[in-house]
């Protein structure tokens, strides 16, 4: 059994001889890729820097160029605040001169039309005077030249002078 145990274990240190041998290469292999990548990444670290150093320095000017509209915005929304009020005042001083004016204007039409009625009142009364006058005195006439022309009665005389001066009187 010194036999078969010995060569069990000459492959177990040869075994384990070998797995050393293979992780060292494989530490190797990982130490030459971990150099190799660590050059690349120093060849692109000064562009990377370069790349963010221009990033925040666009940040920066986004950013006064975003506080600045920010400010005019805030400026324009102030007078257009101001500019409605305004308008407001103006359209409600409008409104009121407006209304005003209308009731001016409705007194004035009112004021026109008693006027006019008024005038229509004295022209019909100044047109129909005469004519009620006119028609009277004809009347008186045709009564007089009737009388001188027939011979009537008395009474008759007297009720015809009568409805002369009821004539005349109205």
């Amino acid at each position: 059994m010194n036999e078969s145990y010995t060569f069990w274990l000459t492959l177990a240190v040869v075994l384990g001889a070998l797995a050393l041998v293979s992780q060292a290469v494989c530490v190797i292999l990982l130490y030459q890729s971990f150099r190799n990548l660590q050059a690349r990444t120093l060849a692109l670290l000064p562009k990377a820097e370069a790349t963010l150093t221009l990033a925040d320095k666009a940040i920066a000017d986004t950013r006064a160029e975003l506080q600045q509209t920010m400010a005019k915005t805030h400026q324009i929304m102030d007078l257009t605040h101001g500019q409605l009020t305004r308008v407001d005042e103006f359209m409600s001083e409008t409104t009121s001169r407006a209304r005003v004016q209308v009731d001016k204007v409705e007194a004035l039409i009112d004021e026109s039309i008693g006027r006019a009625r008024h005038t229509v009142g004295l022209l019909n009364d100044t047109v129909t005077r005469p004519v009620r006058e006119m028609s009277a005195v004809s009347a008186g006439l045709r009564a007089a030249f009737g009388a001188l022309f027939t011979k009537r009665r008395g009474s008759e005389e007297a009720e015809l002078t009568v409805e002369i001066e009821e004539k005349v009187t109205q």
